[in-house]
């Protein structure tokens, strides 16, 4: 059975939808490292990769990540080749950093875009709340920006 484009995007759409949900906590210091933590777990998360993605946040996140993927096995449930194809688009993700801050406690805030690349679909502003731990930094919260 043939996806059609408008299922496509409307997964692809469910999908972004269910990266801006809240996770708990906060985290980090300046450094490009920080940015480049988001910007792996975004393409952890759209790749289906969720140990890999956990692996860069605290313990917190794991509500978060366990919606996403509630989300995703429930589209591949109803049609494996739409997410396939939604997973393709979503590989091209562009994860664009609009600003950092360290706050008092060492915490790091990341305000960022994702966007799809598809025509007319408009970013999601987000921020990410890291600290900074042994391995590097990880994760702790991710919101909407307002």
């Amino acid at each position: 059975m043939k996806a059609s484009p408008v299922l496509i995007l409307v997964l692809v759409g469910v999908l972004i939808w269910a990266f801006s949900g809240q996770a708990d906590k906060s985290g980090g210091e300046p450094g490009a490292d920080a940015e480049a933590t988001v910007a792996e777990f975004h393409r952890m998360m759209a790749a289906g990769r969720w140990e890999e993605a956990e692996s860069l946040c605290t313990e917190g996140m794991h509500g978060y990540i366990e919606r996403f993927r509630g989300e995703w096995e429930e589209c591949m449930e109803k049609d494996s080749a739409v997410l396939t194809a939604a997973s393709a688009m979503l590989s091209g993700m562009k994860v664009s950093v609009s600003g950092k801050a360290k706050d008092g406690d060492g915490k790091m805030r990341v305000e960022y875009e994702l966007s799809s690349g598809i025509g007319g679909q408009v970013p999601k502003e987000k921020t990410a709340e890291l600290r900074r731990e042994e391995q590097g930094w990880r994760i702790e919260r991710i919101r909407d920006r307002r």
